[in-house]
């Protein structure tokens, strides 16, 4: 237990300090861009594969859904995500004048989902959603 208890105080150590002394000095985009690469080296550690061993890393891609507007909508979208993608995170949201709205995510995909059956998941929901890509 004292071992552990050691190992979880210097990761917060180091968290910690790596914010005072690099993260503060970022900008939002290069933090954003730190947030993606920091998904990707995480699922890397968790496959066991790198890219220097000549395996490709998962693609991280961003997700954009349009809809009505209603919360419903996004509630169905990230149920979807939770099923079908690895790891995603919820990026921002974008009202249009005309009370459609866009939602962002950034996502990882499970190795046996191709980005088609994604969309074809997020767009086949009747709770609101408009469309739906990824780039």
């Amino acid at each position: 237990m004292q071992r552990a208890l050691a190992v979880a105080n210097r990761t917060s150590q180091f968290v910690a300090r790596l914010d005072r002394e690099i993260l503060e000095q970022m900008a939002p985009a290069q933090l954003e861009a730190l947030a993606d690469r920091a998904l990707e080296r995480r699922g890397a550690v968790e496959s066991g594969t790198t890219a220097e061993q000549g395996v490709p890393e998962r693609v991280v891609a961003v997700l954009r859904v349009t809809t009505n507007g209603d919360t419903r909508a996004r509630e169905t979208v990230e149920t979807v995500l939770g099923q079908l993608a690895k790891s995603w995170r919820f990026r921002s949201a974008q009202s249009g004048a005309d009370g459609r709205q866009v939602l962002e995510y950034v996502v990882r995909l499970r190795k046996s989902v191709q980005p088609a059956l994604l969309l074809d998941s997020v767009r086949r929901n009747e709770a609101g959603v408009h469309g739906a890509e990824l780039a």
